[in-house]
């Protein structure tokens, strides 16, 4: 008697037991994925549902104003300071700025479903900007959940043994339905800088004071105020602040080219200056390795660059080299929404539905109708399952009476 009473006890407990914990490795319902840095060889060994992708910067591209008649076509490179230019600012009182995606070349993320087969099955699809396939266009995802599944299906494996081999065969039945898968600064001590050049040395981001490396200062003196656009500035990961050069047009002006052989840099700076930045954005490694892992563990969510309020500052040499406390520094300035490429957001996988990543940065979620059990189902389901079990072991007693 006491091994019937175990073996009922026993049998009960299993079936909670599973109908827990297809409610815990499921996620309570949800898509499951986990992230890890790529290496060299995930790309031959992609399965279906898993993707590589790169996170986002962003391309500032700098262009020439627009022909007024409209019917002809823009020429491939201007000169928007021609001679006789005296004010660098009236050069650029018409240069647009328009800004697109680029992925960040420096790290690939390899995203896989991470389902507790089988109670879960989470699949991704992916699309991808053209020329090039890391860079993320949208994500479309599907879920099925599987618990109730699973439940119903040891419940009536348990139920139909019970008859014939009592509360062991219950456990048997059970156990028999699972199968379960695993900014720029000069040199301290420095001398202060006495010239105009020496000043616009100091205020480099540290990527372009290694182009000045071992020239003179001088090298930054241009003496003509030609630039030929368009030109591409592309967006540094976290060198908001700091000055860079102002890249030069594969194609310039003779007066570009002649004022600056010899140079360093065409005479002309650029400046990103963050705003705020986006709420709830936190540093990649926090999230793609928590505290020093070699992955992301379980997640529910998909990681975005977020967008980034921001102001682009162009200035000449001779404007940017002012002696700041005697004058203060001309620029112009531009308002852009950037790509952050040094912070990530999330959004929450959808059990059916797609993320679609915006044009420059940000994403946004879309649903379509989920047909699949909900975590309600489950429950129910084991409750159904605990309820058919009961009256097994019931029926069982009075046949043995």
């Amino acid at each position: 008697m006491t091994n019937v009473l175990l073996g009922r006890a026993l049998a009960r407990r299993f079936l909670f037991a599973l109908g827990a914990a297809g409610l815990m490795l499921g996620g309570c319902g949800t898509p499951t994925v986990m992230y890890r840095e790529a290496n060299s060889g995930d790309a031959q060994k992609l399965e279906d549902g898993q993707a590589i992708f790169r996170l986002r910067t962003s391309n500032l591209t700098l262009s020439p104003p627009a022909p007024a008649d409209s019917k002809t076509p823009p020429p491939s490179s201007v000169d928007v300071c021609p001679a006789g230019t005296s004010d660098p600012r009236t050069c650029l009182k018409t240069v647009g700025v328009k800004a697109s995606a680029k992925s960040v070349k420096e790290t690939r993320y390899l995203v896989v479903p991470a389902d507790s087969i089988p109670f879960t099955k989470t699949k991704l699809g992916v699309s991808t900007v053209d020329g090039d396939d890391t860079l993320m266009k949208s994500v479309t995802v599907s879920y099925n959940d599987n618990i109730k599944q699973a439940i119903s299906g040891a419940a009536a494996t348990a139920t139909a043994l019970y008859p014939l081999l009592g509360p062991v065969g219950a456990v048997i039945g059970i156990g028999a339905a699972l199968t379960l898968a695993p900014s720029g600064g000069g040199a301290k001590g420095a001398p202060p800088p006495s010239t105009a050049a020496e000043r616009v040395a100091l205020l480099l981001c540290k990527t372009d004071q290694q182009e000045l490396e071992g020239r003179p200062k001088s090298d930054l003196e241009v003496q003509s105020l030609s630039l030929t656009l368009p030109v591409v500035l592309t967006v540094a990961a976290d060198e908001s602040g700091c000055w860079h050069f102002l890249p030069q047009n594969a194609d310039p002006s003779d007066a570009e080219a002649k004022a600056t052989a010899g140079k360093v840099g065409n005479g002309w700076f650029y400046q990103l200056v963050y705003g705020t930045a986006p709420e709830d954005a936190q540093a990649p490694d926090a999230y793609f390795k928590p505290n020093g892992a070699a992955n992301s563990g379980a997640r529910h969510d998909f990681p975005y660059s977020p967008c980034q309020e921001a102001t682009l500052n162009i200035a000449w040499w001779r404007d940017l080299g002012v002696d700041p406390s005697k004058q203060k520094i001309m620029v112009k300035s531009y308002p852009v929404q950037i790509a952050r490429p040094d912070l990530i957001q999330v959004r929450a996988l959808p059990k059916a539905g797609s993320i679609t990543l915006g044009s420059v940065c940000g994403a946004s979620v879309s649903y379509t109708a989920y047909t699949g059990a909900t975590p309600k189902d489950d429950v129910d389901a084991l409750i159904k399952a605990a309820t058919d079990l009961k009256t097994a072991q019931d029926n069982y007693k009075k046949g043995k009476k």
